[in-house]
């Protein structure tokens, strides 16, 4: 976790997706994993994660604009915690659904800035995660 005795490494996650034409509220995950290393004298015990995504950037015709916010409560995850002095890869999944026409003359896509929300029994910690594209087919 991000404290000043342990630390978070960059994280992965899903960074493109293309919602299929003649979709409406298409449901898909964006999975990842983040690398841990538990520095301190005590089990840290991850209560939730969440995500917290902005709109970066937009291509194309869209019924949201740059700046608009949205994300995930209570994010799929595991281990649920971590022993002292030990490293571990946490597994997450957070929902994320599209809807495309198909009616899109030109290169349409959104890019999203998302953030993991992580709530520890050591307090609360933000992880930037890649940048995520989604793409209207």
């Amino acid at each position: 976790m991000a404290t000043a005795s342990s630390t978070c490494p960059t994280p992965t996650s899903t960074r493109r997706f293309t919602c299929p034409v003649a979709s409406s509220d298409y449901t898909y995950d964006i999975k990842g994993t983040l690398e841990a290393d538990n520095q301190t004298n005590k089990k840290i015990t991850v209560k939730s994660m969440a995500t917290a995504a902005v709109v970066d950037k937009l291509a194309g015709s869209w019924g949201m604009a740059v700046g608009d916010k949205s994300g995930a409560d209570e994010i799929d995850f595991s281990p649920k915690s971590i022993d002292s002095g030990q490293k571990t890869a946490f597994k997450f999944t957070t929902p994320w659904s599209c809807t495309n026409n198909g009616n899109n003359a030109q290169e349409t896509y959104a890019d999203f800035k998302i953030q993991l929300v992580i709530e520890t029994d050591r307090g609360k910690y933000t992880v930037d995660l890649p940048t995520h594209r989604m793409k209207m087919a």
